[in-house]
């Protein structure tokens, strides 16, 4: 099966990537991965179906135009229970997106010099991985509006808040910084096969400062 691999070729193990994949096995990728992050690592938080699009807006390049866009609307249709409706409280919800803005913040740093240090030598595949990986992270940062001193100033006032708009905000940026988080564990892991294959101190440097950052992240939503 195919369906650890992506349609912009950072997927594993063979790093496949457009054309060359089964189209029922990036339909098995979506439907895993919308399942875990339903199921298992958004529930205590809540979530629903539709809280699940920010996932599909930040990997919009890692399916196929086809499945991104039938899941798509399959996602907008979908309507939460009454108990999803009523659940969670927005003060708690706000606090934990308020963290993870942190932690992404100070994650954006060892990021940055990843970035620039992998660009010298972006040859071997998993470096081009890494790069696909940067590349989306900086996306989303640049979508979400993180890193910013406005989103900041309005994440300081967003708990006292209860309209139904500053709920799905909220929700919208937790399900981000998920994202950003399980983006830098993909980082990761190319960089762990990097070990494997060549010496470089700076990859093993930036990948300990990588993996705090990350575990303080996960541990939000565990």
């Amino acid at each position: 099966m195919e369906h650890h691999e992506r349609a912009d070729g950072a997927g594993f193990p063979a790093r496949k990537s457009g054309d060359a994949l089964d189209k029922l096995g990036q339909i098995i990728a979506l439907t895993d991965m919308l399942y875990s992050l339903r199921f298992k690592e958004l529930v205590l938080n809540a979530a629903t179906l539709q809280d699940c699009m920010p996932f599909l807006r930040v990997n919009t390049k890692s399916y196929t135009e086809e499945n991104y866009r039938a899941i798509s609307s399959i996602l907008r249709r979908a309507k939460p229970t009454e108990e999803e409706q009523s659940s969670g409280s927005t003060s708690d919800l706000a606090s934990k997106v308020q963290s993870a803005n942190d932690i992404a913040i100070k994650l954006l740093e060892p990021l940055k010099e990843l970035q620039e240090h992998i660009a010298e030598n972006a040859n071997c595949a998993a470096r081009k991985s890494i790069a696909i990986l940067l590349s989306q992270i900086q996306s989303v940062i640049h979508s979400s509006g993180s890193n910013t001193e406005e989103l900041a100033s309005w994440l300081k006032n967003a708990g006292a808040a209860t309209t139904p708009e500053t709920v799905q905000e909220l929700t919208d940026l937790h399900t981000t910084y998920h994202e950003i988080f399980w983006l830098g564990k993909r980082i990761n892991r190319h960089l762990t096969e990097l070990h494997e294959k060549e010496e470089d101190s700076t990859l093993n440097k930036l990948e300990q400062s990588i993996q705090e950052h990350i575990e303080k992240g996960w541990a939000l939503y565990n």
